[in-house]
C-alpha cells in the first residue's frame, strides 16, 4: 500500500513540475518571433505571467520591440534604448546643464509633448528629469541621438503626468542632445 501511495505522489509531483515548467515559458508566438529577430537577447527578460506593473511594462516593451523590429538594449534598471547617432565628448554627470530636442510619445504613436513643436530645445539639469531620462543622460554626450523607452516606474509612475500622461504608462522619447 505504501508503495502505491509513493508512486501516486511521484506521478503527481512529476505532473506539477511539468505544469510549472510549461507556465514559466512565454507564449510560443513571442518566443519564435524573438528568436527570429534582432531582439533575441530581450527574450531573457520576458515574463510569461506578469504579476506587477513593472513586469507587465517589461513584456509590453519587449512585444513593442518585436512588432517594430527594434534592436533595443536594456540597462539593469529596465531602461530600453537605441542609439541612432553616437555623440562626442564628455559623458554627462548628475547636475550638469544640458539641452535637448525631444519628442515624447506613447507606444501607440500618439505624441504627448515635443520641443520640436515648441521650436526650441529643452534646457535642464541632469537629475531634474524623470528617472529613465536622467539615467540615459549619464550614458550620453553632446550629439547623441537616441530613442529611449521607459517603463512607467522610470517615467511618470503611478501618479502619471496629469493632462499629459496617464498613471502607469510606458513612454518613449526620441532625444537629440544639443550643445549648450
Amino acid at each position: 500500500m505504501n508503495k502505491l501511495l509513493d508512486v501516486r505522489i511521484f506521478i503527481l509531483l512529476v505532473f506539477l513540475a511539468c505544469q510549472a515548467k510549461e507556465n514559466s515559458n512565454p507564449p510560443l508566438k513571442v518566443k519564435q518571433e524573438m528568436n527570429s529577430s534582432n531582439t533575441g537577447e530581450l527574450f531573457d527578460y520576458y515574463i510569461s505571467n506578469p504579476k506587477s506593473q513593472d513586469e507587465l511594462d517589461q513584456n509590453l516593451i519587449i512585444e513593442y520591440a518585436i512588432d517594430n523590429e527594434l534592436s533595443l538594449k536594456r540597462t539593469e534598471s529596465g531602461l530600453y534604448y537605441i542609439i541612432h547617432t553616437e555623440g562626442e565628448g564628455r559623458i554627462f554627470k548628475h547636475g550638469d546643464h544640458a539641452r535637448a530636442h525631444y519628442k515624447g510619445y506613447f507606444l501607440d504613436g500618439r505624441e504627448f509633448d515635443s520641443s520640436y513643436r515648441k521650436k526650441r530645445p529643452l534646457r535642464f539639469r541632469v537629475g531634474q528629469m524623470v528617472a529613465g531620462w536622467n539615467e540615459f543622460m549619464k550614458m550620453s554626450n553632446v550629439g547623441t541621438k537616441a530613442t529611449i523607452i521607459l517603463p512607467s516606474r522610470l517615467a511618470y509612475g503611478s501618479e502619471g503626468f496629469p493632462g499629459f500622461v496617464p498613471a502607469n504608462t510606458i513612454v518613449a522619447f526620441d532625444i537629440e542632445i544639443k550643445n549648450l
